[in-house]
């Protein structure tokens, strides 16, 4: 008589045999799971939080340079560029000393 084979499903494993227990045991293992990547991703935004500070602060910073360099020249209305509005001139290039 030959012997029968067996398959994939012929195996039995020690899940078919336990209970509620292990299912417990999965949501306390899962939660903590949940508990972590919550706890990185707080992180992370704690992180980008303070990136975001650092870059506004220095905008503000430029913005109050901006002012203070427009004051000195004395005019506030700035040209394209960041240069002082010019008026068209005749006949090329013209340099005062």
């Amino acid at each position: 008589m030959p012997i029968p084979r067996k398959g994939l499903r012929d195996i039995h494993t020690r899940r078919e045999r336990a209970g509620s227990q292990t299912q417990a045991y999965t949501a306390y293992l899962r939660l903590l799971c949940i508990e972590m990547e919550k706890s990185l991703r707080e992180l992370e935004r704690r992180a980008a939080q303070h990136r975001l500070a650092i870059v506004e602060n220095r905008l503000s910073a430029l913005e109050r340079e901006k002012k203070v360099l427009s004051s000195t020249v004395g005019t506030s209305a700035v040209g394209p560029r960041g240069a002082p509005p010019t008026s068209p001139t005749k006949g090329g290039l013209h340099i005062r000393y």
